[in-house]
């Protein structure tokens, strides 16, 4: 499947019982496929024989590139698609969802698309005593709130993407862990449906939209 990253920081799993790397060789490839080679460190996250690493890309770097693939030792390349154009999206809309895939390794999915949410109350109620009725000549009330939730759901479209890129969502959707991660808090997140569509203006190119519910909404 096709992967994608919009921000210049890179997270993926891998199976190895050989020692932590400490770096891995990256390729800025340009739209006229020049490419650059940087070599850049590895920050393992955790991990024992299914370790789990970050990279920190060159800003600069992948601000011009089309693709960036990463060259791992013994393993082989890893490319993934920057979307573009960078900083078209709005910032403040944009949300990277990780999950655990069908390896238990981490995935992620940098959604620049529309971005919906809403709050739904969940009330629970009680019914007060009326004794004084008859007393109370100047307001009427029967019930109380007893408990109120807010839920939030959260409705977010993907970028354009090819058909190959489609199957990273069925991995989202079938998994049981999902988060996105916002000022160095984890949220951890509830997807609930998940809709993919073809653009009616060229073939193969798609959208993908999910919805989801935040675990504990406790956030502004």
């Amino acid at each position: 499947t096709y992967l994608y990253t919009y921000y210049p920081t890179l997270v993926f799993s891998l199976y190895t019982s050989a020692s932590s790397s400490t770096s891995v060789s990256v390729n800025y490839v340009d739209s006229a496929n020049n490419i650059t080679s940087i070599e850049h460190p590895l920050s393992m996250t955790y991990g024992n024989l299914l370790k789990t690493y970050t990279i920190q890309l060159d800003e600069t770097k992948f601000r011009q590139s089309t693709y960036i693939d990463l060259k791992i030792p013994s393993v082989g390349s890893l490319r993934y698609n920057v979307i573009k154009p960078i900083n078209a999206a709005n910032e403040t809309e944009v949300r990277r969802v990780y999950w655990y895939n069908e390896y238990n390794g981490v995935s992620f999915f940098d959604f620049t698309g529309g971005r919906t949410e809403s709050r739904k109350e969940n009330l629970e109620y009680y019914e007060k005593q009326e004794f004084d009725f008859y007393n109370n000549t100047n307001s009427r009330e029967k019930t109380k709130v007893y408990d109120k939730r807010i839920g939030i759901e959260v409705k977010h479209t993907s970028h354009y993407i090819d058909k190959n890129g489609v199957y990273l969502f069925y991995s989202l959707q079938n998994s049981k862990r999902a988060w996105i991660e916002m000022n160095g808090i984890r949220y951890y997140i509830n997807v609930t449906n998940l809709e993919i569509n073809e653009s009616s203006n060229t073939s193969h190119i798609y959208t993908a939209r999910i919805n989801y519910d935040f675990s504990r909404p406790d956030i502004d």
